[in-house]
């Protein structure tokens, strides 16, 4: 196998001495994790180099004893000479390693993942095993779902410390060893069942962070403060029914029996999480742009349009799919699926293809799809102004043409509205015309389409 060191230069190495390795949570969002999903290895050898004559391993280590590599913490020096690999036996050899049911991060922020480590891979140093001592009494499966609850994750931030301002949460070995935690050890079979079941339901998806998506995506001091004088709204991942399946079986394993209780105490957690997770985020943008810059910094278009779009009436956040099928629900209607494509449309005088859609599809595409024939023209034209905005899949059209005409006016109407309003709030906020111009065109894309959602793979390891 061929491996990528740490100075930029490859060798090859036996895979037997070579295993997978957890460097950090950035890019793990689900409480599962296999081998598969890993970039990087580590070296797992603990034979005397002696014994290893004639391996390509042996040449590695070799390259390793006389070679200096770079540090930003400590003076460039051969590998056996760092402080980390001194003291060791051979200077090599990390075999002693033993991996843990879990893996707990040191530093956190809004997500909340604990990674079951069924396949037991090896974490680095910024990762914790977490092991169960008494696993007949204690089943991993179920501290697992017991860990990634959202209690557990409103919890651990009175056990730990917050690292500046910045909403980085650090919990050391100590704080983890304290860490309250629920008692699974005496838990009924119904229970254990709706935990179990919870935790797989909550394993199939990414883990969404636990602050509102507003305030995830905004990076301007003014307008967060704006937003701050908005009621708590649930942040998408409080929302989600796995998790609160998994909420719920908390509560009632702490002894809760009463199922209406059981909804207001869940009701109760996800505020005060989310109400937590707001001021820390409201913190952390006040001292990003004081590093930025503050008054001085230059706004983003997208920060502009953001401000902006705060600014609308929710009816007018609505994106034209959801306004097509909520208007199409009073007529009879049918369905037509809208391929995607370059499309033209021919003249309304055209004898043959008036009411015909032709799509030019991209290089590579396997579809098949040359045209689409409508019932009349209006039907025509509708779908055609929708593709021009990007719009393609299941579209819902009313079947009369009577229907379609009255439907082609509302949404001549709705988009010119747009475009009107996308320009005259680009211009309220900006004198320069080409940023004017990408504030509107930008604008004008989320009242179509939606103003989207915050990737949640966007922070620091373990958020």
């Amino acid at each position: 196998m061929l491996i990528l060191a740490g100075d930029g230069t490859v060798h090859p190495v036996e895979a037997e001495y070579l295993k997978p390795e957890v460097h950090s949570l950035m890019n793990i969002s689900r409480p599962v994790l296999t081998a598969a999903e890993l970039k990087r290895l580590i070296l797992f050898v603990s034979e005397p180099m002696e014994k290893l004559k004639g391996t390509y391993v042996q040449k590695y280590l070799r390259y390793g004893e006389k070679t200096s590599f770079a540090s930003k913490k400590s003076k460039a020096v051969p590998v056996p000479q760092r402080s980390t690999c001194v003291g060791r036996e051979p200077w090599y050899n990390l075999t002693f390693t033993k991996s843990g049911h879990f893996i707990w991060p040191k530093s956190q922020q809004y997500r909340h993942v604990i990674v079951h480590n069924k396949n037991r891979l090896i974490a680095n140093c910024n990762l914790y095993d977490v092991t169960v001592v008494d696993e007949k009494n204690c089943p991993p499966e179920l501290l697992a779902a017991i860990l990634n609850s959202t209690l557990v994750g409103l919890v651990k931030i009175y056990f730990g410390r917050y690292a500046g301002t910045e909403g980085n949460l650090k919990t050391e070995v100590v704080d983890v060893n304290l860490l309250e935690v629920p008692d699974p050890r005496n838990v009924t079979k119904a229970v254990a069942k709706k935990l179990q079941d919870a935790l797989k339901e909550l394993s199939k998806r990414d883990t969404q962070p636990m602050v509102e998506e507003e305030f995830m995506d905004c990076r301007d001091s003014k307008r967060i403060k704006k937003l701050a004088e908005k009621p708590i709204k649930l942040p998408i991942e409080l929302t989600m029914p796995d998790r609160r399946a998994l909420d719920l079986a908390i509560f009632e394993l702490l002894g809760v029996s009463n199922a209406g209780e059981r909804e207001k105490l869940c009701d109760e957690l996800y505020f005060e999480t989310a109400n937590h997770f707001r001021q820390i985020r409201i913190v952390e943008v006040q001292k990003q742009e004081q590093r930025a810059g503050g008054e001085d910094r230059e706004f983003r278009t997208d920060e502009l349009a953001a401000d902006l779009w705060d600014s609308l009436p929710e009816e007018d956040k609505q994106p034209l799919a959801a306004w097509l099928a909520v208007h199409e629900k009073a007529t009879e209607n049918f369905t037509v699926n809208v391929p995607e494509g370059q499309t033209s449309l021919p003249d309304a005088s055209d004898m043959l293809d008036a009411n015909t859609i032709f799509f030019r599809q991209a290089k590579g595409s396997k579809s098949v799809t040359p045209c689409l024939a409508l019932p009349s023209r209006a039907h025509a034209e509708i779908v055609f102004a929708l593709t021009q905005r990007s719009l393609h899949g299941a579209m819902p059209l009313p079947k009369s043409e009577k229907a379609a005409l009255a439907l082609q006016s509302r949404l001549t109407e709705r988009l010119n509205d747009m475009a009107t309003k996308a320009n005259e709030l680009a211009r309220s906020r900006t004198g320069d015309e080409k940023k004017a111009t990408e504030l509107a065109a930008l604008l004008e894309s989320w009242l179509v389409h939606g103003k989207p959602r915050r990737e949640a793979k966007q922070s620091n390891d373990a958020e």
